[in-house]
């Protein structure tokens, strides 16, 4: 460039890159598109004036000084754009001009390099570039009196006819940025490259040309001076510098020989007379024998087309393979069954395709493949074959075919094993259960299918059933005294999924016929079989203890408790929601009020020590109470042997294990009092002796 500098060794597009150094950098790459700045001080770049004197020669820093007409352009524009059409290459020689007398003008010299021009590359100047120097000889651009700074970039390889780079476009150099397109634009209405001091004031800035759109303008036959405009705007004015070096300049070196391509990979020649100009060109030699590029095409295969390609040593390349063939070779013809045992045939075209099948000609009978079909049993179906010559096979085995979107039916096996769907097995229409029996889990279903729900279920699904309990061991009597009560606590713990809320766990008893009422029931029960509710709320998890009553009336003996627990959802069965306890009915003692009576524990065996309830003293029990009942009163020394109890009461075991009731004593006087123990009849001692019995008999479940 102007900052846009190319390495002619290469082919193609443009690789540039842009960089400013040394005083010029202080100017260009301090300025942007944002709002513009001061004016820099830097002599010489806002305005130049005066006469327009032609620069002969020019000083390169590190080449010395340079004919600038004959030596420095030439080898500017071939570094810079070498590959560019003619047009291209006029206006980069004027660009390049401008650009060099804008450096001579602020600083008297220019670098060789991409800070400012390529001076130096591998490549040497050919014909092409001396005549884009002396088409353009002397030829500057100027703005308003004053030397524009030509700036010029890579740019991106423009794809549209308009030769405008657009989005997507290859921009490899990154430089496209910079780029101004000013066609029309005029005055303060141009566009001004950031690579300059952006300011309307700013003469020298005219914006930036792409070398790129350049080549592409030139190759859609604009001229050197509109493609210059395209990029600098249309008042942009041409001025031609005088000197004793523009008109008469030296195109080459007298004796010189250059050649330059021409025709089909020849070569063309010209010397360089006395006077310091070019000769003609001599005929084209040692052409190929193709363009480089060119394509020939020949028929192949069926129809088909190959082709190659002229070399860049205009030669050309090897056949492709052969392509787009079509099916068949011509005239081939093609044959095929067809109905029942027949043929049909078709033949290949010349354009390699096959026409239409003939008529079916030939045959009878079924066709090779065909399947024939006919019902048996209820949902049954036999098939039979044609085969290979036209003819049906026999028929083959009853195969059983279910119903399409088969109904549900009612399998007869109840729980979970109920439902089914209707199935052809053997033929038979059969209704098939959808789900088979398993471990009875406590879920509310019937899953072993026994028509039971939940019975015997001891397992819990997951997820949890909202509701599930398990009773755990109770606290109760062995006995209870006719007319009397006793106090039970059960514990209930809380297997389900669901919270008991206060009061909506009940605990429900029954007799041993279902809707008879309990042979232990107490008057402080809700009702006849409701016998207490939950006192807490028990979360899932928890234990929930409840304690209540329990009485007994009638005939003495034995007596069970069942007990079940239902909740305001829903009935509880598993996996332990059922108990019995079995109490022994006793009738109390003559004179002892039962409801007062003390419920003492002994030990379990017949020696065992007793317990002292309320200031009485149970003695150790080492004679036969049966014995004592037995023989009366007369037999003082059995009756002794139940042992005398303290306070004058008396009592005793034989040895058995149960639960004594005993009479109150008498705390009102301090003590407790013969009055109600002394006196009593033998008889009585001996029915005490005979009070028996706890039996608990839990059902586990």
């Amino acid at each position: 460039m102007a900052n846009a500098l190319h390495d002619s060794s290469r082919s193609g597009p443009l690789r540039s890159t842009v960089r400013v150094v040394g005083v010029f950098a202080l100017v260009l790459a301090a300025c942007s598109s944002e709002a513009p700045e001061a004016a820099p001080t830097v002599s010489g770049y806002a305005t130049e004036s005066g006469a327009l004197a032609a620069y002969c020669t020019a000083t390169v820093i590190g080449k010395g000084v340079k004919d600038v007409e004959t030596d420095y352009l030439p080898r500017v524009i071939r570094c810079e754009n070498g590959s560019a059409p003619l047009e291209a290459l006029k206006a980069q020689a004027v660009a390049a001009r401008s650009y060099l007398y804008y450096k001579l003008n602020s600083a008297g010299q220019i670098a060789d390099g991409q800070s400012d021009q390529v001076y130096t590359c591998t490549a040497q100047p050919s014909a092409i570039h001396y005549q884009a120097v002396n088409e353009t000889a002397g030829i500057v651009l100027r703005y308003s009196n004053t030397q524009i700074a030509a700036f010029y970039v890579a740019g991106a390889v423009p794809s549209a006819a308009s030769c405008v780079a657009k989005a997507g476009d290859n921009d490899y150099s990154n430089t496209e940025k910079y780029v101004t397109y000013n066609q029309g634009k005029s005055g303060s209405g141009i566009t001004q490259t950031t690579l300059g001091w952006v300011n309307t004031g700013n003469y020298a800035n005219r914006g930036c040309k792409s070398q790129n759109g350049a080549s592409c303008l030139a190759k859609a036959g604009w001229g050197y001076a509109d493609i210059l405009k395209f990029y600098y705007g249309s008042d942009i004015q041409f001025v031609t510098a005088t000197g004793t070096c523009i008109g008469g300049a030296c195109a080459c070196t007298a004796g010189a020989t250059e050649s330059q391509a021409c025709g089909q990979c020849g070569q063309k020649s010209r010397t360089c007379g006395a006077n310091c100009q070019w000769g003609a060109w001599s005929g084209c030699g040692g052409e190929g024998v193709c363009a480089p590029g060119a394509n020939e095409s020949t028929s192949c295969g069926q129809c088909g087309q190959k082709t190659r390609t002229c070399t860049a040593q205009c030669g050309w390349g090897g056949w492709s393979d052969c392509g787009g063939q079509g099916g068949c070779a011509q005239g081939a013809v093609e044959t095929e069954s067809c109905g029942n045992c027949g043929q049909r045939s078709r033949t290949c075209s010349a354009s390699c395709t096959y026409g239409g099948w003939s008529e079916c000609a030939g045959g009878s009978g079924c066709t090779f493949g065909e399947v024939d079909q006919k019902p048996c049993g209820e949902c049954g179906v036999q098939y039979r074959m044609c085969g290979s010559d036209c003819a049906y096979g026999p028929y083959g085995e009853c195969v059983s075919i279910d119903p399409v979107d088969a109904p549900a039916c009612d399998t007869s096996v109840p729980g979970v094993c109920s439902e089914g769907r209707l199935k052809c097995l053997g033929a038979s229409v059969t209704c098939v259960g959808l789900t088979s029996a398993s471990n009875e889990l406590c879920n509310g279903l019937d899953d072993d299918c026994d028509g039971l729900v939940d019975d015997d279920a001891t397992a819990l699904p997951f997820p949890l059933p909202n509701l599930a309990a398990t009773f755990l061991v109770p606290t109760a009597p062995e006995t209870v005294a006719m007319g009397g009560s006793s106090t039970v606590t059960v514990s209930i713990r809380n297997d389900g999924a669901l919270d008991w809320q206060h009061g909506t766990l009940t605990l429900m008893a029954e007799g041993e016929l279902p809707g008879t009422s309990s042979p232990l029931y107490h008057e402080s029960w809700l009702d006849a079989f409701t016998v207490a509710t939950n006192p807490a709320l028990v979360p899932a998890g928890g234990v929930s203890d409840v304690t209540f009553e329990v009485g007994a009336s009638g005939a003495e003996g034995p007596r069970a408790l069942r007990l079940r627990l239902t909740h305001t959802t829903g009935l509880i069965r598993c996996p332990d929601a059922e108990l019995e306890l079995w109490m022994d009915a006793v009738a109390a003692p003559v004179g002892v009020e039962s409801d007062d009576a003390d419920v003492v524990s002994p030990g379990d065996d017949a020696g065992g020590a007793g317990s002292d309830s309320d200031g009485l003293d149970a003695q150790d029990g080492a004679g036969d109470a049966t014995d004592g009942a037995s023989d009366g009163a007369s037999d003082s020394a059995d009756a002794q042997d139940g042992g005398d109890g303290v306070d004058g009461t008396t009592g005793g075991q034989d040895g058995s294990t149960g639960t004594v009731v005993m009479p109150r004593p008498d705390k009102s006087a301090g003590g407790c009092q013969h009055g109600h123990g002394a006196d009593l009849p033998i008889a009585a001692v001996a029915l005490i002796s005979l009070l028996v019995g706890l039996r608990l008999r839990r059902r586990e479940t």
